[in-house]
């Protein structure tokens, strides 16, 4: 795997398991009037976030690197920030809502940028990523009152 791939992928990586937790956090601290469907949704986001940790990591490791899996690099390497759970559930959701944008942004970048040699099972988990962080982006927008 070239480096440029690996980079794309550890970032990946770091992005989705921030991701995963900050939705975690907001599951476990959520609030109010839509708790109960806030709470449900938060939580069959951050269980298919954890499943394409796995992918993920796999796909590195298939490409013969060892998965970076410490908090430090996380942190030092997602897009991603952390939150703090003590927010509203509408700023909950927005937050979320921006951080699948983010995601979005980056997966297209990075499908249609010719320098990367992604082989055709790296391509498919991509475009399997941006169809999920799209889905979830619409469900959260709409949930914004």
């Amino acid at each position: 795997m070239s480096q440029t791939t690996q980079q794309l992928l550890e970032k990946l990586l770091a992005n989705t398991f921030v991701l995963s937790l900050k939705t975690k956090n907001f599951h476990w601290n959520v609030k109010g009037p839509n708790f109960f469907s806030l709470h449900n949704m938060f939580e069959e986001q951050y269980t298919e976030l954890d499943t394409a940790i796995d992918d993920i990591a796999e796909g590195l490791r298939q490409g013969g690197d060892i998965v970076p899996a410490t908090l430090k690099f996380y942190d030092e390497t997602a897009d991603i920030q952390s939150a703090d759970g003590n927010i509203s559930a509408n700023d909950m959701v927005k937050a979320l809502a921006s951080d699948h944008q983010l995601m979005i942004d980056g997966l297209e970048s990075a499908l249609t940028n010719d320098d990367l040699a992604l082989t055709p099972g790296q391509e498919d988990m991509l475009v399997s990523r941006l169809g999920s962080h799209k889905k979830t982006h619409w469900m959260l927008a709409s949930s914004v009152g």
